[in-house]
């Protein structure tokens, strides 16, 4: 676990490991984000489904659609599954920042699989 814990560190292991917009947009291209949340109960780093992905296309400030995703355990599955660059460093900085949210994101793939045996049971 890493023992960086102040906001100016986060900022600094995200400008270093998160390639800016680079990954944001590879990450929006899948519907999801790497949040800053400061404060929050549930970590200070988190992964989250675009809530706005038609706002963003009615502004006009993208190129392209940015996809809809049902939930946040959706963009959980993205980052958990994903081999891309971008998927690495997220997990890489949730395990430091957030490694709850990132036991959260196993987890997830767990019971998911858990439901689908218990059902065709």
């Amino acid at each position: 676990m890493c023992a960086l814990i102040s906001q100016q560190q986060m900022q600094a292991a995200l400008d270093l490991h998160w390639r800016g917009p680079a990954h944001d947009v590879a990450a929006l291209r899948e519907g999801w984000v790497l949040s800053e949340c400061h404060g929050s109960r549930h970590g200070a780093l988190q992964v989250q489904c675009v809530d706005a992905a038609a706002a963003l296309q009615t502004a006009g400030s993208l190129p392209f659609a940015v996809p809809m995703l049902d939930s946040d355990l959706d963009a959980w599955a993205l980052v958990r599954g994903g081999v891309e660059p971008h998927h690495f460093a997220a997990r890489a900085l949730l395990a430091c920042f957030n490694p709850m949210e990132l036991g959260c994101i196993a987890w997830a793939a767990t019971a998911s699989s858990f439901s689908s045996v218990s059902q065709a049971v």
